[in-house]
């Protein structure tokens, strides 16, 4: 009985083995590349969407820093308006002092008459 040789497939040969291994290659290379560039192409939609909302919170920010001017002069005119009323408020409290001993000394003149 005879074996009967089969032929060597085109494939593999060394040359067509590297001519698929490149093609493979290149292909897989291709692919990546296809992949990186959509995730770079997101990043930058990304980083323009946080470009805008860092804009919008340094306006806010600065409005912000304004209000914050305002109520801090505010709070010093309170604060010196306050240290005024704790003056006055004490010397009504010694002219209300006053008054009750004046009127305790009336009430006895009275009373001597």
């Amino acid at each position: 009985m005879r074996t009967a040789h089969l032929a060597p497939s085109p494939l593999m040969r060394p040359a067509a083995l590297a001519a698929v291994v490149a093609v493979a290659v290149v292909l897989i290379v291709l692919i990546t590349g296809i992949f990186l560039l959509a995730q770079i192409s997101d990043l930058s939609a990304n980083l323009s969407r946080l470009t805008v909302q860092l804009r919008t919170l340094e306006a806010m920010n600065q409005k912000l820093s304004g209000t914050n001017e305002a109520l801090e002069l505010t709070n010093a005119q309170l604060r010196a308006t306050n240290e005024t009323l704790t003056g006055v408020q004490q010397r009504l409290d010694v002219m209300g002092t006053d008054i009750r001993k004046m009127s305790e000394r009336i009430q006895r003149s009275k009373l001597l008459f």
